[in-house]
């Protein structure tokens, strides 16, 4: 409804300016991405991809759980209550930026390796079950279904196969300690979301101030 895509329009006006932000940081390493992977050997390439995806977890991850932690006092001291989705909606739309900034290193590594053709038909497949499932939930759960839909359309397709093609077909190893590792790191995002949220709820107040010190408090425990 018209109604609910007006309070979500708030949130993304948030995240689209902090993954903006992100994008721009990171966007700025893809020349750099290319030359590794003409000139460095299979090591090097492992070594920095491991590298990149772990500052993309680190940052992503921060940025991510600060703002779960402190958008609905934001929206609230900005203005008012009512314009406040249910924390269950913010997980989802959350926990939607998070996976796609760790989509970074995996796509520019394909980009870069010139590993075009293993992919052209997934972001149409992409397409088709972020719609179906977008239908299907949103029937149901109404936005949150439609946000799980965008999920479940990453996870079955760009989440796994970007990481896929570039560890077997141009890093030729086995994407094994990816996928470990990929889930270690939600695992520790989760957890720390959790610490980190229970710790900033503890501020009272309602005003900007009590925003930021949420914040700061968010962003150290997420930090550590």
């Amino acid at each position: 409804g018209i109604v609910k895509v007006g309070l979500y329009s708030n949130y993304t006006l948030i995240i689209t300016s902090v993954t903006g932000v992100l994008s721009t940081i990171f966007g700025n390493l893809t020349a750099s991405i290319g030359n590794l992977n003409a000139v460095e050997t299979k090591e090097k390439k492992i070594d920095m991809f491991n590298i990149i995806n772990l500052a993309t977890f680190w940052l992503y991850g921060v940025c991510s759980i600060c703002m779960f932690c402190v958008s609905n006092a934001f929206i609230t001291a900005w203005i008012g209550e009512k314009y406040l989705l249910s924390y269950r909606e913010l997980f989802i739309v959350v926990l939607n930026a998070y996976v796609a900034g760790m989509l970074f290193a995996p796509f520019n590594y394909r980009q870069t390796m010139g590993l075009f053709v293993y992919g052209k038909m997934r972001p149409v497949i992409s397409a088709i079950i972020n719609i179906v499932a977008s239908v299907i939930l949103g029937r149901k759960l109404g936005l949150e279904g439609i946000l799980w839909g965008t999920i479940i359309a990453r996870v079955t397709t760009n989440v796994w196969f970007d990481p896929y093609i570039v560890f077997k077909k141009g890093l030729e190893s086995s994407p094994k300690h990816y996928f470990v590792d990929y889930l270690l790191k939600l695992v520790l995002f989760l957890v720390t979301g959790a610490i980190a949220f229970v710790a900033s709820s503890v501020i009272p107040g309602a005003g900007m101030v009590s925003v930021v010190i949420k914040a700061l408090v968010a962003f150290i425990v997420s930090n550590i």
